[in-house]
């Protein structure tokens, strides 16, 4: 698929171009799916705002007893001391916090399906428009670019592309909602963390999307290529015994399938890597929250209950953030691989003329009759009679 500007190079144009490729049932689908990241989002929450009674019947039973906000629920299931509480807080913390799991779970299974789904539509129109092109373009055409169309680079958009920008999607809905709850139970210390966290992740987007970008060209390339020695090379496998080449088309596949591994290497490395160093800044961000609502509170108890809130939505947030990001990083590392499909769906399917009925009498008389494929090329029958 060619493209004229720095624009419509984008990867944000270009999965506008998918977008138009996908029918409108999965468009459909893609709505109740969001429908479902929201719920899933609204689970989140319950299980994290459930952390707040439940720390605070463990550390202080009395003061959560005697809470105003809680009094219609202790007359309701007439409840006579503190302590008769905490069976039910906890079963109602364990149970937000299942819930909220599954919840997830299955939007991991929805997202899955829903994903491979549309790989399914796009190989169908793929090979679909593929078989109608005229003769020509077959010619001119290597088989092995098709048949790495249709069976890997699909699935690559599949893996890298379709997947990625569900999980991208999901987090940000999640993400947004989660940081909404902190920062109303604590504003500066969500903002803060938030912050820092956000701006990490921006920073790492910047300076590795050329990289990404890169990678993606080599693995579209080297894995076309890689297809074509694997088909010539055992279609043409008697004369390869015959001459002996065996080595060339094995150095023909080694110099396409090692640039090609060392490129999703380096991509997964990008995606991953920074999950660890989060992690440990985020448990360092947490021991500096801890400080500092323990100095500024002179009951160090009092603050567990927020103090524990905010870990546990961090616990949430970290791996959405990491989600996010690798989502994105996925998107860019499968950039190839995208223009490529797209280019196949992009085929104009040809016009066919309703052909004029003629009746045969006798007999056919073919005179002076040349035909070529393409202005440029040579008869390929040459005043036939």
């Amino acid at each position: 698929m060619m493209v004229d500007n720095k624009e419509k190079d984008s990867i944000t144009y270009l999965l506008e171009i998918l977008w138009g490729h996908i029918s409108k049932k999965r468009h459909y689908q893609l709505g109740f799916i969001f429908i479902l990241m929201l719920f899933s989002s609204v689970a989140e929450i319950l299980s994290i705002g459930s952390v707040i009674p439940f720390l605070s019947i463990l550390t202080s039973p009395e003061q959560v007893f005697h809470n105003v906000a809680i009094q219609p629920v202790i007359i309701f299931f007439d409840f006579k001391s503190a302590e008769g509480l905490v069976l039910p807080i906890t079963i109602c913390f364990i149970s937000a916090t299942i819930f909220a799991g599954v919840i997830r779970l299955i939007l991991v299974f929805v997202n899955t399906r829903f994903s491979f789904a549309i790989g399914h539509d796009l190989s169908i129109n793929i090979y679909n428009k593929t078989l109608l092109q005229p003769f020509h373009v077959h010619i001119d055409r290597n088989s092995s670019e098709i048949v790495n169309g249709i069976a890997s680079k699909t699935d690559l958009v599949i893996f890298q592309i379709l997947l990625p920008f569900l999980n991208l999607l999901s987090s940000i809905v999640m993400i947004f909602i989660i940081t909404t709850a902190l920062v109303i139970l604590n504003p500066l210390v969500a903002i803060s963390v938030m912050g820092g966290l956000g701006l990490i992740y921006c920073f790492l987007i910047k300076i590795t999307s050329f990289q990404l970008l890169g990678n993606s060209q080599i693995i579209a390339d080297k894995s076309t290529i890689r297809i074509k020695s694997l088909q010539e090379g055992l279609g043409g496998i008697r004369d390869i015994l015959l001459s002996g080449t065996q080595g060339t088309y094995c150095n023909i596949f080694k110099d396409a399938d090692l640039p090609l591994r060392r490129s999703q290497a380096n991509n997964a490395f990008i995606s991953l890597s920074p999950r660890y160093a989060m992690e440990a800044l985020g448990m360092v961000l947490i021991a500096i929250v801890a400080f500092h609502l323990t100095s500024s509170d002179k009951s160090a108890q009092s603050a567990i209950p927020l103090l524990g809130t905010l870990a546990f939505g961090a616990q949430r947030l970290l791996p959405m953030l990491q989600l996010a990001y690798q989502g994105w990083s996925s998107i860019l590392g499968g950039y190839g691989s995208l223009v490529d499909i797209l280019g196949f769906l992009d085929q104009k399917i040809p016009k066919v003329s309703n052909e004029v009925s003629i009746d045969f009498n006798e007999n056919i008389i073919l005179k002076d009759m040349s035909f070529r494929y393409k202005n440029d090329q040579i008869n390929v029958l040459d005043n036939i009679n």
